[in-house]
């Protein structure tokens, strides 16, 4: 099979060992309108896209938000006593035309506050320098990607749940040949909470246009897998254009496809938001926390969190000191799929002190 097109590889941006747990939201921020697009037979690229602005905020021309809730413990408890050690912002969005001088500054406003604080990230990619190949007689693409440190905010607070708003990510609106547009953003957190296994977590990002027949496969170390027992696996992920109607994607974790609830086999990718989806036979019910708009169809942008239970020896085995997963899209598939984000996050054999152990790749 042959690889992705990657126009920037994916490389480790954050690597944490903790016990705890990653959560992940996030909105679409262009679609028809400011209300809820629940619309299952059209794709980005059938829709005249306009930014969603649901504050009341003069200074803001775009605003989406979405909201942060502690799952609880496998017994059922509560997630009470828990603190937050690493927290990242990415946005990213289609721009076929117009100023980019500013894709890299975002606004981001807080659960309980009722102002924004200026995000100033940087540009993981853009792909205006070597516009993206498109259908024939079509212009090229040129999305991109950003990314913000926004842990030192988010550990400001003494209660991490409520609604965040992310504003004033820059997009086209219309429409884009057979490509469409798309825009949205992503938060990503890993918290600590001494009720759970210790994990290891590693956040990637880069830049891949992955289509008809492509792949792309990424390579994680750093860990070791305990020796006996389960082990549970998480993953989360960002991407740009996943079609409803098409749907032709497909994760697969060291080879074997992963799917949830709502991401069901071939059809990983697809405008869905999943704040955190269990693989199974059957798949368990997934969790969706609310959105300002809750569209089912998020017309272009993926995000979410998966984990799978107990997953070896299927996924991954005892004792193993890494893993690959894999990103796809089907041959004869021409609509793309533009990851830049993907999270992995695995049991591992568990110190004898509780320790936070963080690498940050500056």
């Amino acid at each position: 099979s042959s690889f992705a097109q990657t126009y920037d590889p994916f490389t480790e941006r954050v690597k944490v060992e903790v016990r705890g747990s990653m959560l992940v939201v996030g909105n679409n921020i262009i679609g028809e309108n400011n209300l809820p697009f629940n619309d299952l037979t059209r794709d980005n690229q059938d829709v005249d896209m306009r930014y969603i602005d649901i504050d009341s905020d003069a200074t803001t021309y775009s605003s989406s938000s979405a909201e942060i809730q502690l799952p609880p413990h496998e017994d059922g408890s509560a997630t009470d006593c828990y603190r937050v050690v690493y927290a990242g912002l990415y946005w990213a969005a289609s721009l076929q035309s117009g100023d980019r001088s500013d894709i890299n500054q975002v606004k981001f406003q807080l659960p309980g506050s009722s102002t924004y604080t200026d995000i100033t990230g940087e540009i993981v990619y853009d792909a205006i320098a070597s516009p993206i190949v498109a259908e024939a007689s079509e212009p090229g693409n040129t999305p991109y990607a950003c990314y913000a440190d926004v842990t030192s905010l988010v550990t400001s607070l003494t209660d991490i749940e409520g609604n965040y708003t992310v504003a004033n990510v820059t997009s086209s609106e219309g429409f884009n040949h057979s490509t469409g547009l798309s825009a949205g953003w992503t938060l990503i957190l890993i918290y600590e909470d001494p009720e759970l296994w210790t994990k290891s977590f590693t956040i990637f990002d880069g830049f891949s246009h992955i289509f008809d027949g492509h792949q792309e496969t990424i390579n994680v170390t750093g860990f070791q897998t305990p020796p006996a027992g389960n082990i549970d696996l998480q993953f989360a992920y960002g991407a740009l254009d996943g079609d409803r109607t098409k749907r032709a994607t497909k994760l697969e974790i060291n080879g074997k496809e992963v799917t949830t609830e709502l991401r069901s086999s071939n059809k990983f990718f697809g405008s869905v938001i999943e704040n955190l989806g269990y693989d199974g036979n059957p798949n368990p019910p997934s969790l969706v926390y609310p959105r300002n708009p809750q569209s089912e169809n998020t017309l272009g942008y993926d995000t979410g969190l998966l984990e799978i239970i107990n997953s070896e020896p299927e996924f991954i085995r005892n004792g193993d000191t890494a893993a690959d997963f894999r990103l796809q899209v089907a041959r004869g598939q021409a609509d793309p799929i533009f990851a830049f984000m993907s999270a992995f996050g695995v049991d591992i054999i568990a110190p004898d002190i509780d320790l936070t152990k963080i690498v940050l790749d500056e």
